[in-house]
């Protein structure tokens, strides 16, 4: 029996392969060492560098949900979060696409694009620069005595890490106005009362949720995620045990993720 390639031609097969494969590695590296470089916090950046890792050399890929949180040890619903994470900051574009058996969404790697991060500033004392820096005796300085006037004024606040002028920074959320705008929504609901919400688990939950995301910061996000659960029947009690959804069930991580697809499903119908 003829083999199906002539042995003439094994030798050029082999060099085309391996070829292909420095190729496929150089521009798997590149994304990585991009996808690595980037300041994010650590469940966006394992989804980035999965996707990095998929990536051909027009850094784009197609894997699936389930085998992006399987790779990442996430959930989906975290690993759907930062994919939005990772579009809003500009560095993974993502549309729907014909592959495979059917439809897939289809992942762009921005590898020129970069984090809006602030640089990270080097060491002033790296050894690097010591060793080239002329060093010389310090001076000696004689300091005047310091009145206790004299060191009030003088008296500066210790300085803030990072992450304590990064939280700082975050406004307060103002319970009152969104607890408002749900009443005013969805006034069928369990109303509030303001007694038992202060200092419980839903408050907590509703301060972690307008923490979590700068686009929830805002007002008018809370009053279109309550116009989403309010064309759910289910929610409004239209179900077998006459069961309605409060301020509280909305907070939860699962439910409040819930709540925000079906209303971004149904703005996308309702603009196509």
């Amino acid at each position: 029996m003829e083999p199906i390639v002539p042995s003439d031609a094994l030798p050029s097969l082999s060099r085309h392969a391996a070829h292909f494969r420095q190729r496929w590695d150089r521009v798997s590296n590149d994304a990585l060492r991009w996808a690595w470089a980037q300041p994010l916090n650590h469940a966006a950046k394992l989804v980035l560098l999965c996707l990095a890792d998929h990536a051909d050399d027009s850094g784009t890929c197609w894997p699936s949900l389930s085998r992006i949180a399987a790779m990442t040890g996430l959930d989906q619903s975290t690993v759907k979060r930062k994919i939005r994470a990772l579009e809003h900051d500009g560095l993974v574009n993502r549309s729907r696409s014909i592959g495979g058996a059917g439809h897939s969404t289809r992942y762009q790697v921005q590898t020129e694009k970069q984090a809006h991060c602030a640089p990270v500033k080097q060491a002033r004392n790296a050894p690097d620069e010591e060793d080239n820096r002329c060093t010389l005796p310090p001076k000696q300085v004689h300091a005047a005595p310091i009145t206790g006037a004299q060191c009030a004024t003088n008296h500066k606040e210790p300085s803030r890490t990072p992450k304590e002028k990064s939280e700082h920074s975050i406004p307060t959320c103002p319970h009152a106005e969104v607890i408002a705008i749900y009443h005013e929504v969805l006034p069928e609901l369990p109303r509030v009362q303001p007694a038992r919400w202060q200092g419980s688990t839903r408050a907590r939950d509703l301060q972690a949720r307008w923490r979590e995301d700068e686009r929830h910061r805002n007002l008018r996000f809370w009053r279109w995620f309550f116009e989403a659960v309010r064309v759910s029947p289910f929610h409004l009690g239209e179900n077998a045990r006459g069961w309605r959804a409060d301020l509280g069930w909305l907070m939860k991580r699962s439910n409040f993720d819930k709540v925000i697809e079906r209303g971004t499903d149904q703005r996308r119908r309702a603009i196509a």
